[in-house]
């Protein structure tokens, strides 16, 4: 706006000159002067005006799926909406925010003399994991003499994910009934068969009657054996941390879900909530399951320093051990507790 009020405070001083020219010199050509810089606003306004309003904000991301550590350009277009008429300029704020790590920016395209569909640019780094949020505010056009202006509606916002890196924590994990990393293979625990003890009912065969207890109890006691159970394996981490901390627990995280998926391992991801301290956990059945609680961690600011004692190492949202549970710690290195083999 202050753009604005100089083009007015200027075009005043015009109009004082032309009638101070106008009460010296009072000949047709002071008058028709006059007259021209009065009239001078509203010619440009009428044949700014159908430009003013066709005009549209356009805005873009590339690429769609950003690694960390690739160039992201994202492009703002401003067309007059195919009418090739004179406007002095259009101008906007770009703002720009990692909604994981909370870094902003924002940038100012102008376009000056927008008659045809002109493209504002600008490349940068993706250095950091999260979503990338880009929203343009307060876009405006401005008529041929700059006195006028029309906000213009803003582009649909635009959020990019970028991704975290395959890498693996060192030194690569036991995994469950697999040979990979410098452990030895895991063995579950409760391989044997899981029961039950209830009182005996009326058509229960005699070889499920637990004859020792039966006899410490002195009523017929029933071992009831219970259908095996899926095994629980756990892969825990700690949503807080600088910047570059984050990244690595990430890049670890993802990498050890894929391959927990590869070996044909559903599992649970738990954390702690930052603002909370409350236990969060999410299945991963899948791929899709797991880009969706990336996408779901992703979504909300981790403050950067926090006071919770305790990170999710013993995490277990079953209210017992995990058969399996893994710890990524994010300097590149995991710890392995809950399944180490004795």
């Amino acid at each position: 706006m202050g753009r604005l009020v100089l083009h007015w405070v200027r075009y005043v001083a015009y109009l004082l000159a032309a009638v101070g020219f106008y009460i010296v010199y009072e000949q047709w050509i002071s008058f028709y002067l006059l007259l021209a810089v009065l009239l001078f606003p509203l010619f440009s306004l009428a044949v700014s005006l159908p430009a003013m309003l066709g005009t549209e904000l356009m805005l873009e991301t590339e690429p769609e799926w950003l690694l960390r550590g690739e160039v992201c350009t994202v492009s703002l277009t401003a067309s007059p909406g195919g009418r090739i008429l004179p406007l002095r300029r259009s101008e906007c704020l770009l703002r720009r925010e990692n909604l994981l790590t909370g870094e902003r920016k924002v940038s100012s395209p102008v376009f000056r003399g927008v008659s045809i569909s002109q493209v504002w640019r600008e490349s940068f780094p993706a250095e950091h994991c999260g979503l990338l949020s880009f929203r343009a505010e307060r876009a405006v056009v401005y008529d041929l003499s700059g006195l006028f202006f029309r906000r213009v509606p803003p582009p649909t916002p635009v959020v990019r994910m970028v991704s975290p890196l395959d890498c693996p924590p060192d030194p690569l994990p036991a995994f469950p009934n697999g040979t990979e990393g410098h452990g030895a293979p895991l063995s579950l625990r409760g391989g044997g068969e899981d029961y039950e003890l209830r009182e005996y009912r009326a058509g229960d065969a005699l070889r499920s009657i637990h004859w020792k207890l039966s006899a410490k109890a002195e009523e017929p006691v029933v071992r009831e054996i219970q259908p095996p159970r899926k095994p629980r394996f756990v892969l825990s981490f700690d949503l807080r941390g600088t910047d570059a901390e984050l990244d690595a627990t990430f890049d670890q995280l993802v990498w050890l879900s894929r391959r927990m998926l590869l070996n044909g391992h559903s599992h649970r991801l738990c954390w702690l909530d930052p603002e909370t301290g409350l236990p969060e956990e999410r299945a991963v059945e899948d791929e899709t399951a797991l880009w969706d609680c990336v996408l779901l961690l992703f979504s909300a600011p981790v403050p950067k320093h926090q006071d919770t004692d305790g990170p999710s190492r013993s995490l277990s949202p079953w209210g017992e051990r995990p058969d399996w549970h893994y710890h990524v710690l994010p300097q590149n290195r995991a710890s392995q507790k809950d399944g180490d083999p004795e």
